[in-house]
C-alpha cells in the first residue's frame, strides 16, 4: 500500500492532486506545526495581470498546531476570496458547472478553524477529479516522534503502508 503524507493547503496546487491520485491512502499532517508563510492558509491564483495572494486570515500563536488554527472572526475574507476566483476564472469551462459547490464551502459555510475549511475543500477537489481514497488526520494514529523522518515512519507503520 502506497501512503502520502502531506500537510493540508488552502485551495492545493494541481501537484498535490498528482500526488495524491498514485497513492492508496492519504494522511494529513494535522499534528505539525503550523507555518506563517506556509499554504496551509494561503495560496496564489493566476490573474490576467500575474498572481495574487488568497490568505485566509487566521490567529496566531507561537508553536501551535496545524489542527489548533483559529480562523479570525474579525477579518472579511470570504467576499473577497470568492470575487478574485469569480473574476480570475469564470471564464473557464466547468466554472458554470462547478461554482456553486466550490461558493456553498468558501462563502456559505462558516468554519472556525482553518482544518475543517482545508479539508472540506480537498475533499470536494477530490470528488471532482474522481480520486476516492481514504484520508486519515496523522493525529488520530497516535504516533509521536521527536523527528520528522520518524514521525513518518510511525504513520506509514500505523496504516499499514509499505511504500511512502
Amino acid at each position: 500500500m502506497i501512503v502520502a503524507n502531506h500537510q493540508p493547503q488552502y485551495l492545493p496546487y494541481l501537484g498535490f492532486f498528482h500526488k495524491i491520485r498514485r497513492c492508496d491512502h492519504l494522511v494529513i499532517l494535522d499534528d505539525v506545526q503550523f507555518l506563517d508563510r506556509g499554504h496551509q492558509h494561503r495560496n496564489q491564483i493566476k490573474m490576467q495581470t500575474g498572481t495574487q495572494w488568497l490568505t485566509v486570515p487566521v490567529l496566531r500563536k507561537r508553536g501551535q498546531l496545524i489542527h489548533d488554527v483559529m480562523i479570525d472572526p474579525t477579518a472579511s475574507w470570504k467576499h473577497k476570496h470568492w470575487a478574485a476566483l469569480v473574476s480570475n476564472y469564470s471564464p473557464a469551462p466547468f466554472w458554470k458547472q462547478l461554482s456553486p459547490q466550490l461558493h456553498a464551502i468558501l462563502v456559505e459555510q462558516t468554519f472556525t478553524h482553518l482544518l475543517p475549511l482545508d479539508l472540506a475543500l480537498l475533499r470536494w477537489i477530490m470528488s471532482v477529479l474522481e480520486i476516492d481514497i481514504p484520508i486519515t488526520l496523522s493525529s488520530s494514529l497516535g504516533v509521536t516522534s521527536q523527528s520528522a523522518s520518524e514521525h513518518h515512519i510511525g504513520i506509514c507503520r500505523a496504516v499499514g503502508a509499505d511504500t511512502y
